[in-house]
Formats: C-alpha cells, structure tokens, sequence
C-alpha cells in the first residue's frame, strides 16, 4: 500500500513539474522569437549599412574594399552578439522541450508501475 502512495505522488510531483515546464514553454518560445527578430533587424541593417558604404571598420580592420558577395558574412560577424544570444535562445527553447518529453515519459512509466502495483 506504501508503494502506491508512494507512486502517485511522484506521478503528482511530475506532473506539477510538467505543468510548469509548459508554462515556461511559452517564456522561452517568447524570448526566441525576439532574439530572431533582433538579429535579423540587426543584420539588415548592418547589410544595409555595409553596402551604402556607412561601415568600414570592424574591430580595427578595414572592410571598405570587402567584395559584394562577402557582405553577408560580414555583416553576421557584426551581428555575432545577437546571434549568440539567438542560439542562447534557441538552446534553452529546445532544451525545455526536452525536459517536457522527460516528464512524459517519467510519468506515464509511472502511471504503468501503479497500474500493476494495484
């Protein structure tokens, strides 16, 4: 009988974790999309900036004779705060989606284990 009680508050305790974690899951979702937005706003305007010529340095190096194609990898070696903080993002979106799968799966061996307790 112990065992039961036992049981099912793990599958209780899992699944307040659980519920949580989705709550969180939204945040994070959140937090993505404004880093994405950031860097994106942050690379069109630095592409925009290097092509008019408005950028011609960048860490000390001159970049006024970079060729046209190499623009766009200039321009995310500008960016790379915000990509860093976009991957940041990314990271622990995919990160508590993980944790979420976890809990399921902890809870429905859970849910098994009780089910032949009884």
């Amino acid at each position: 009988m112990s065992d039961i009680i036992t049981i099912n508050q793990e599958i209780t305790d899992n699944i307040i974790a659980l519920s949580r974690a989705v709550k969180q899951l939204l945040i994070r979702a959140t937090d993505k999309a404004e880093a994405l937005g950031a860097y994106e706003k942050k690379l069109a305007i630095t592409m925009l900036e290097l092509k008019n010529g408005k950028v011609i340095e960048f860490e000390g190096l001159d970049i006024s004779y970079a060729s046209a194609t190499g623009l766009e990898k200039i321009a995310k070696g500008i960016c790379y705060k915000e990509s860093i903080v976009l991957d940041l993002a990314e990271s622990k979106f995919r990160n508590l989606q993980v944790a979420i799968n976890a809990y399921q799966t902890i809870i429905n061996a859970l849910q098994s284990k009780l089910k032949y307790q009884e």
